[in-house]
């Protein structure tokens, strides 16, 4: 239905056991495919749609085996999911390719926190609505200068740091 026009990225938002996130940009469908086959499904809980079995520092591991962009997901979110409350978290932004300062489900508080957590850390950004509810999605997106990009050359600007971020927070 959207044509040629829309770039389509293989994602994922990974539930860590100790309930951090992390987003999953992969460059092929397919290593998105075996890596759900052979890495989630097995470790999922009764929730499909919850944690899975699996320590942030084991997806971590499993992740770097494919060719793919991986974004700390809003690290200063709202209780359990904060980055700050996890002592390895400087670990997992070693890591990480970037750090999602922008995320639509969040306040402005905790978006800012991010971005000067970005700044000083040197990585990369994205942006997501982080689309719990149909009413969010679209709030906050990353960007990138030009045209007819591939998944390619938008993945490796998102890691050159060539990327923008945009959208709004919550109003709280």
């Amino acid at each position: 239905k959207y044509g040629k026009d829309v770039l389509i990225i293989p994602a994922m938002a990974l539930a860590s056991r100790e309930g951090r996130d992390l987003l999953v940009y992969f460059y092929e469908l397919d290593d998105l495919i075996h890596f759900q086959k052979t890495y989630i499904e097995p470790k999922r809980k009764r929730n499909p749609h919850g944690r899975i079995r699996l320590s942030l520092a084991e997806s971590l591991t499993y992740i770097r085996n494919y060719p793919a962009v991986i974004s700390v997901a809003h690290p200063f979110g709202m209780l359990w999911k904060r980055m700050e409350r996890m002592p390895e978290y400087q670990n997992v932004l070693a890591i990480g390719d970037a750090i999602e300062v922008l995320n639509g489900s969040l306040s402005k508080k905790g978006n800012t926190r991010a971005r000067t957590w970005k700044h000083s850390e040197g990585k990369s950004i994205t942006a997501g609505s982080d689309g719990h509810h149909l009413s969010g999605l679209g709030s906050a997106l990353t960007g990138m200068p030009g045209k007819n990009h591939t998944v390619k050359s938008f993945l490796d600007g998102v890691k050159n740091k060539e990327n923008f971020v945009t959208g709004r927070t919550m109003p709280f």
